[in-house]
């Protein structure tokens, strides 16, 4: 299923997936949500460490539904209630959203397309620039 980033200059404020939409409260500073909105209304609050990681999801009560640990490289463990939630690891969009885009999507690209030849190109890029990158060969 293809996932559709709407953006507001700088950062991304719906997602849309299979026509359904969830909608981002967000801060003034860039991959720093406050809450996501789903299309069934359920609302989740953001919290956060100090890298601004996401540490856990709650509810609208203050329950945690949802909490994430994260290794020294930024590998994820989800406890809790199943989360569709994005933003992980230092706030960014979880690489897994990403992997299988950017798998199809070397593929197609006008630069080296092999993981190893490509890597030194992709490191130039910040995130932003690399969703949008590889938006240009299939990855929405």
């Amino acid at each position: 299923m293809t996932t559709q980033y709407v953006y507001d200059g700088m950062d991304f404020v719906q997602e849309i997936q299979g026509g359904v939409t969830t909608n981002y409260i967000r801060t003034l500073n860039i991959d720093k949500p406050l809450a996501r909105i789903k299309a069934d209304g359920t609302i989740r609050h953001y919290k956060s460490d100090a890298l601004g990681s996401v540490i856990a999801l709650a509810d609208d009560t203050g329950v945690v539904t949802t909490t994430y640990t994260y290794d020294p490289f930024g590998n994820t463990t989800v406890s809790g209630e199943n989360s569709d939630n994005p933003f992980q690891y230092i706030g960014n969009v979880a690489v897994s959203a990403l992997a299988s885009c950017i798998s199809s999507s070397v593929i197609n690209a006008p630069f080296p397309t092999t993981w190893s030849m490509a890597k030194p190109f992709l490191l130039n890029l910040g995130l932003k620039e690399l969703i949008k990158e590889f938006g240009k060969y299939g990855c929405k």
